[in-house]
């Protein structure tokens, strides 16, 4: 699974961090399963509990890429929870079935940080090459809030606080740009609404752009029709 596009990506990636290093930082490489097979009965349903540790044996944060060997149709849901004495509370995170590309736009709306809510945003890099994505906070009234770029090694994520480069905001969108122009890029959004109170969370995934979205015929079809309707 990490051959061609793949591996090159990681390879790249690799090299870029170990050149980021001092010659006094310690540098470990930890090898782990990056590809498991499970099997779905048909019309059923199969549930992985703690599933990046028990199928990868890896703790931390990350995406998961889904796929059905023969291209069979399927949803996927997870959910990320903390167990407290009353029972648990976190939010649950649908399987997104679409990237945005290179030059693509998106949206995330339904965005609050403060009054009681805090606000995280973060995006997946879901390809072979680094990229720049540019978040632009806008709030109710349609005016720019703040900034935050993105750059994301290959098959990397991040997600930082709003409140780390904006502060509270009653109501706000996100609004994702990749700046980056190489081909063959596909990105992720997401923003995820955490009440304060519950510590529940909503995640909010990006909505693409299609304002600018030109439709052309492909034939001219002209004439007459002449019948009587039954």
């Amino acid at each position: 699974s990490m051959a061609g596009a793949r591996l090159d990506g990681a390879i790249a990636a690799l090299t870029q961090l170990v050149d980021r290093l001092n010659p006094t930082d310690n540098f470990g490489l930890v090898a782990f399963d990056d590809q498991v097979e499970l099997t779905v009965p048909a019309g059923g349903q199969l549930l992985l509990v703690d599933v990046v540790k028990s199928q990868f044996g890896f703790e931390g944060k990350g995406a998961l890429e889904l796929r059905s060997a023969g291209g069979e149709p399927f949803s996927a849901v997870a959910r990320t929870y903390n167990t407290a004495a009353s029972g648990t509370y976190g939010q649950a995170i649908d399987g997104q079935s679409f990237v945005s590309e290179q030059d693509g736009i998106a949206f995330t709306a339904g965005v609050r940080n403060g009054g009681g809510f805090r606000a995280n945003i973060g995006a997946v890099n879901a390809s072979a090459v680094a990229i720049n994505l540019l978040a632009e906070v806008i709030d109710a009234s349609g005016a720019l809030r703040g900034t935050r770029t993105f750059t994301l090694l290959p098959w990397s994520t991040e997600q930082v606080a709003v409140s780390s480069f904006v502060g509270e905001i009653a109501s706000c969108s996100i609004r994702w740009r990749c700046t980056s122009t190489d081909t063959g890029i596909e990105w992720v959004a997401y923003a995820s609404v955490v009440d304060n109170a519950s510590g529940d969370a909503v995640y909010l995934e990006e909505r693409a752009d299609y304002s600018y979205t030109q439709v052309q015929p492909t034939a001219q079809v002209g004439g007459f029709w002449d019948g009587t309707l039954l």
